[in-house]
């Protein structure tokens, strides 16, 4: 039981029905009614009953609204008071990749001498849309392959989910520095069929993996290694001068840390696109707004 379902029951006592809450909400029906269930249980005590009318309020739940409204009351001027001091707070499902954990880090290194409270998951694109309907995360960044952009288009719409381009780029191979080809300025697929493709195991869903495998197998690249840990994945792009992966852009800082080097791909086009999610009606912070901004900017290249 969190203040936001608090909230919720409120604006369903307000309401006098799920499914008229959870439009207002801008959250999905079965996930409010669950999350009513959940506080009931918490107190052991039925708030609401369901008649012909909708969602009528029990004698105890009357005793509950009133409490309920006394603590939002309280909250409310207790975050006046916190407002008037500037603090660095989202929870935010981002996916598995090195850039997000840079731009974290910078964010927070500038912020040395604020208060601050980060939520941050690496989450694959199903469970990222998930936890944005369901109000588990403020906002999300939703990463795909183009060719499944429509598909992910329709997942959002169907979940009330607003969605904005935050970048575009072609995936590129990564390699050691002490790679035979590191000297090279693209490669093709052909030159590392007698390589090793790292695949990290985390950071893409199964129909995806299976298209860029069936794209390697197809070139004769017959020998691969998934990892679930990025660390692991570095190290052994690193000690291998045999081994490759699919990659977009890096920071130069991560790149230098593991002494691996990006490659243009000059036979095969494989374009990702990054996508800002949030739910309807959902107002960002300007803290928010400045790390979503420096993303932004890392996702493009342009620091």
């Amino acid at each position: 039981m969190n203040i936001d379902h608090l909230r919720y029951i409120l604006e369903v006592e307000k309401q006098g029905s799920i499914s008229k809450a959870a439009k207002v909400l801008y959250l999905n029906q079965p996930y409010l009614s669950k999350v009513i269930q959940e506080v009931e249980n918490d107190l052991g005590l039925k708030i609401f009953k369901r008649s012909h009318h909708g969602m009528e309020v029990t004698n105890r739940g009357q005793e509950v609204i009133a409490k309920i409204e006394n603590i939002i009351k309280d909250f409310n001027e207790l975050s006046h008071l916190s407002c008037l001091e500037e603090t660095l707070s989202f929870h935010v499902a981002v996916p598995s990749s090195s850039v997000f954990v840079e731009v974290l880090k910078e964010l927070i290194s500038q912020n040395k001498e604020s208060s601050y409270h980060i939520h941050y998951e690496e989450e694959g694109p199903k469970n990222i849309i998930e936890k944005v309907s369901n109000g588990d995360v403020d906002f999300g960044i939703l990463r795909c392959f183009d060719f499944s952009e429509v598909y992910y288009e329709n997942q959002l719409l169907y979940r009330n989910i607003k969605s904005s381009l935050l970048s575009t780029s072609k995936l590129k191979l990564l390699i050691s520095s002490h790679s035979p080809h590191a000297k090279k300025q693209t490669l093709s697929i052909g030159e590392l069929k007698n390589d090793v493709h790292i695949i990290h195991g985390t950071s893409m869903p199964g129909h995806t993996m299976s298209f860029v495998q069936s794209l390697l197998e197809k070139e004769g690249v017959d020998r691969s290694i998934m990892v679930s840990e990025r660390e692991t994945m570095y190290s052994l792009l690193s000690s291998m001068d045999d081994a490759f992966m699919w990659s977009t852009h890096l920071p130069k800082s991560v790149l230098d840390r593991y002494d691996l080097c990006l490659k243009e791909c000059n036979d095969y086009e494989i374009v990702i696109k990054d996508f800002l999610i949030y739910r309807k009606g959902y107002v960002f912070s300007n803290e928010a707004l400045k790390y979503i901004e420096r993303l932004k900017g890392a996702l493009n290249n342009e620091y």
